[in-house]
């Protein structure tokens, strides 16, 4: 039971931590662009889920602040506080508290005592919002409430002492918003008693159409209990919004007895037979309502000036029946099922899957890939047509299956580009700058894992880019530029890689100064001659920095380095393009995935080397004649170009084998073309790359292995490293 709860917990935590950034995002909208009611309401929506949430978890201290926080969104909804810019502060750092005060609860650890003042802080400033309401205004709100609850006004007029009575329909999305309604039932039982209970599941779909995260059930219920109405809204705090209340109260009159009748949900003749059988109300009872309500809508005659009285109507209602009901007809009724059917429709079928549970299956699937290619290779050895067959056919259905697992664990990285939205605001702040961030390519997909690791870098080139990159607003106005900064992220594929941009419009990289700071700091001699290229490379350089003065943001000679080796670690690259006066963009490149992957399979003496299939863009003959004329010969003319290539043989230090046919193996990455001179074709191979043991991890132009169907091992190449090399190469040549 114990682990069931932890499971709970952990889930708990997670959709809060969704629902916080979810909250964040809308904030940072807000305060670019006009409030709106639907973006008040996802907000209210946000807090109000946290907060029941914690509440069935017991987490009192994240119960008692997101009820204030709830309280102060509940009167930006009815427009009574403005949402402003000091208010979206003040909310953004409340966002964080209850990230904290859910990390704290989770845990089981006592809030620190820095914490508690920051709380008491923010209670403060929470508390001076909702006192500048005026008594009259708070009135309304409970007036908004109570209708709001289908509250019955109770006057002390009327029939013998009857219990507590309610209504509760509710909405599909209540398990979504991590609420349980047995948990309503149970606080009720606290200090009264259910006497009789009635579920209603009539608005259940047939169990095709069934959504097992959506909630279809109402109920009615006979409660025995002492207690003010007060008590019993409280029972409804954490749910009010996610369902239909209605209230008869046990000193009702006749008046309290119809509009309890006509503002249910359900068809009058259905739910008085169900308060029939529950012995809520007696037929004597509905006869006396039915007298009253004829007496109340009789004409009513007033004075006039002459002789006819003036009638004024009143709109004719249906009568109340007494005896005949017709339940089972109402249930034949399409409307109900209908609905629950568009309900079944429109939801969407997402179930959580722990990522661990979801690496295990790729490992699973990686070997599947080997134990196919074993086979393969197996059944063309044996010329055994059957065999081939059922080995193609295997291989195929693999094939599907690697496909559909890869695509589980692809993920979107527009959350991971919302997140810098705070960061890009607060530091934008704290240096004076106005900067507007947009996102470009967001549904951009790529493997889970690469997602996981490039929030790093990328917080280090927004950084700079802030810092070193666009200027203050006085020097923007001096150059004639928009007063408030530009800072774009993209992500979008290409020839199977994903790129992400980061870009401002700020003014640009200073080649002179980077020069200088790097013969100060013994990077480079003074003599020596450096293309842009080269220049603007050196500020990945460790300990680097261009920065007058150390800040907060730079100075330090912190980040680059850093960016650069994480960006590596991923079998990555960056890329640096800069304009004066125009800004400075980073262009980084990663791999799709990191685990399983279309490789091209070929030989180098008797080693087995791989390379990305998307990379690959042709394949020819290596001859003599085509090869240049200088003595490097490390370029041919392919087709009246120039095309650089680099002899793994002599790369990776092995011996050629002489008697095989050479050929060149054109690969493109980075926008550019570059031939491998390699042996031995092996064709395409579906690769599950393994990454390469604490020995070899260093090891130059090699990225991971991987096991092939000969069970021989052979090595994934390096492609970005190889490209530098060949970089070197060519500025070799020119110089």
């Amino acid at each position: 039971m114990n682990a069931d709860l932890e499971e709970v917990k952990e889930l708990f935590i997670s959709e809060s931590s969704e629902i916080l950034q979810k909250m964040e995002s809308i904030l940072l909208f807000l305060e670019l662009n006009p409030v709106t009611d639907d973006k008040i309401h996802e907000l209210f929506r946000s807090i109000h889920t946290i907060k029941g949430s914690a509440g069935i978890f017991g987490y009192e201290e994240t119960v008692n602040f997101t009820h204030v926080v709830e309280s102060l969104l509940d009167k930006v909804r009815e427009k009574e506080i403005i949402l402003d810019k000091p208010l979206i502060t003040l909310l953004l750092d409340c966002r964080d508290h209850i990230s904290d005060l859910i990390e704290y609860a989770a845990n089981d650890r006592k809030l620190a005592e820095s914490m508690k003042s920051l709380q008491i802080d923010l209670l403060n400033k929470l508390n001076k919002y909702l006192s500048n309401t005026s008594l009259e205004t708070a009135n309304k709100v409970e007036e908004i409430v109570e209708k709001k609850l289908n509250i019955p006004n109770s006057l002390q007029i009327g029939s013998e002492l009857k219990h507590w009575h309610i209504s509760l329909r509710f909405k599909p999305n209540t398990y979504r918003d991590g609420l349980e309604p047995f948990s309503v039932l149970k606080y009720l039982n606290k200090d009264g008693e259910i006497l009789n209970l009635v579920t209603l599941t009539a608005l259940i779909p047939d169990l095709n159409l069934i959504d097992p995260e959506s909630c279809f059930t109402g109920f009615e219920i006979e409660y025995k209990s002492d207690k003010e109405m007060s008590f019993i809204l409280q029972a409804f705090e954490f749910v009010e919004y996610d369902c239909a209340i209605n209230i008869l109260p046990p000193d009702r009159t006749l008046q309290d007895l119809f509009d309890f009748l006509t503002n249910s949900e359900f068809k009058i003749s259905k739910l008085l037979r169900i308060l029939i059988e529950m012995e809520t109300i007696s037929k004597k009872e509905l006869r006396q309502l039915n007298l009253w309500k004829r007496n109340r809508d009789m004409p009513i005659q007033a004075e006039a000036t002459g002789d006819k009285p003036v009638t004024k109507e009143i709109k004719k209602q249906e009568s109340i029946p007494i005896e005949d009901f017709s339940l089972e007809e109402e249930l034949k009724e399409g409307r109900t099922t209908k609905s629950a059917k568009e309900i079944a429709s429109r939801e969407s079928k997402i179930i959580r899957i722990d990522s661990g549970k979801l690496d295990h299956l790729i490992n699973l699937v990686g070997e599947l890939v080997i134990g196919g290619a074993n086979i393969n290779q197996l059944s063309q050895k044996r010329s055994d047509p059957e065999l081939s067959e059922s080995a193609y056919f295997m291989n195929h259905l693999i094939s599907e299956i690697r496909e559909t697992a890869l695509k589980i664990r692809m993920v979107q990285i527009g959350e991971t580009f919302n997140r810098f939205q705070r960061t890009v605001r607060e530091i934008g702040h704290e240096m004076g700058k106005e900067i507007q961030l947009t996102i470009s390519g967001g549904d951009t997909e790529l493997d889970k894992t690469v997602v996981e690791k490039i929030n790093d870098p990328l917080m280090h080139l927004i950084r700079n880019a802030i810092d070193h990159g666009i200027e203050s607003t006085e020097e923007r106005k001096a150059k004639g530029k928009p007063a408030i900064g530009q800072l774009l992220l993209n992500a979008y594929h290409e020839t199977g890689s994903i790129v992400i941009e980061v870009k401002d419009d700020g003014k640009g990289l200073n080649r002179e100064k980077i020069l200088a700071k790097a013969v100060e700091k013994g990077l480079v001699t003074p003599d020596k001659q450096l293309s842009d290229a080269e220049t603007f490379r050196l500020i990945f350089k460790a300990g680097f920095s261009t920065a007058d003065k150390i800040t907060n943001i730079s100075g330090r000679g912190v980040g680059l380095d850093v960016v650069e080796k994480n960006i590596d670690a991923l079998r990555g690259s960056v890329q640096v393009f800069t304009e004066k006066d125009n800004g400075t963009t980073f262009k980084v490149r990663f791999p799709l995935t990191l685990a399983i992957i279309d490789g091209f399979l070929f030989k180098v003496g008797t080693s087995f080397y791989v390379v990305p299939l998307d990379l690959v863009v042709e394949c020819l003959e290596y001859k003599e004649d085509i090869v240049g004329n200088n003595g490097a010969k490390n370029y041919i003319n392919l087709r009246g170009e120039v095309l650089p290539f680099l002899r793994l043989s002599e790369f990776f230090q092995t011996e050629e084998d002489q008697n095989s046919r050479k050929n060149i193996l054109v690969i493109q990455y980075a926008g550019k073309n570059v031939g491998l001179l390699i042996g031995t074709l092996h064709g395409e191979i579906q690769t599950v790359i393994k990454p390469l043991g604490k020995v070899f991890e260093k090891l130059r132009g090699i990225s991971g292995s991987t096991i092939l169907g000969s069970g021989e091992v052979g090595l994934i190449i390096d492609i970005p490293s190889l490209f530098k090399r060949v970089e070197e190469m060519e500025r070799k040549i020119v110089s």
